[in-house]
């Protein structure tokens, strides 16, 4: 395995992955430090838990976390760092279509009849992709569960590991299954209901404003209206700090 060293630039505590030479051809095919590393897409909600849990900031910055969000992309954008920016579903689209086709796939996560949708949409979507199984955990907190299905993944002798558990449980679930496995654990988020049922997904000129999240509180106000009444409110906190002390520095150097 060829190393290379990860560009990186922090907000507040959480590493995240800078733009760099050639970076979605070097995860694609496995060219980081390690076969157990572990992915995180992380948006302004597993951005505003991180920040009330010590844990998953030491998870995300332990593995690879890469922005899946519009307006940290902007604000990153806004005072000159270079974040690379992706879906997790539209990462996970162009490995499946780009990963080496001796990869195993293995998927964990979501609800049954959503796992149903995915394997006919893998099948029909991605005839190439040879995939080692389908879990659908049950939802207890139970760690002898966790364990059962740990034995179940391993099992199957997968290579990668996508996840979509909902952040931050995905986050501390991908770390485990890559240090205990060995194997590259990937957590993508809604990326399998989207591949299940393709019209629960954003347009793209909507996703492309940063607004995606209006879309999906449209559809699941009771689930998600906390979520971001809380996560983006603090956000937006966060923007104008950052943006004031940026400008600060910059009229700063210039005296």
């Amino acid at each position: 395995m060829h190393k290379f060293n990860l560009k990186t630039f922090q907000l507040k505590g959480v590493n995240f992955l800078a733009e760099q030479e050639r970076l979605l051809d070097r995860i694609i095919h496995g060219h980081i430090e390690e076969t157990s590393a572990h992915y995180h897409f992380a948006a302004v909600s597993t951005f505003y838990a991180a920040q009330r849990n010590a844990n998953l900031i030491e998870t995300l910055n332990a593995g690879v976390t890469i922005c899946d969000s519009k307006p940290i992309f902007k604000l990153m954008t806004a005072t000159k760092r270079n974040p690379f920016y992706m879906r997790g579903t539209d990462f996970m689209r162009y490995a499946l279509l780009n990963m080496p086709s001796s990869t195993r796939h293995y998927f964990y996560g979501a609800t049954p009849a959503i796992q149903d949708k995915l394997k006919v949409h893998i099948a029909e979507s991605y005839p190439r992709v040879i995939t080692a199984g389908f879990l659908s955990p049950l939802m207890s907190s139970n760690p002898l569960d966790f364990q059962a299905d740990l034995k179940a993944i391993k099992n199957s002798k997968p290579d990668v590991v996508w996840i979509a558990l909902g952040s931050p449980k995905q986050d501390f679930v991908a770390e485990n299954v890559a240090k205990i496995l060995n194997v590259r654990a990937i957590a993508v988020g809604a990326a399998f209901e989207f591949f299940a049922n393709p019209k629960s997904e954003a347009p793209k000129f909507i996703r492309n404003t940063g607004l995606e999240w209006v879309f999906r509180l449209s559809r699941e106000p009771g689930r998600l209206f906390l979520r971001y009444l809380f996560g983006n409110s603090y956000f937006m906190k966060v923007y104008v700090f950052e943006i004031l002390i940026f400008f600060r520095q910059r009229f700063s150097n210039k005296e």
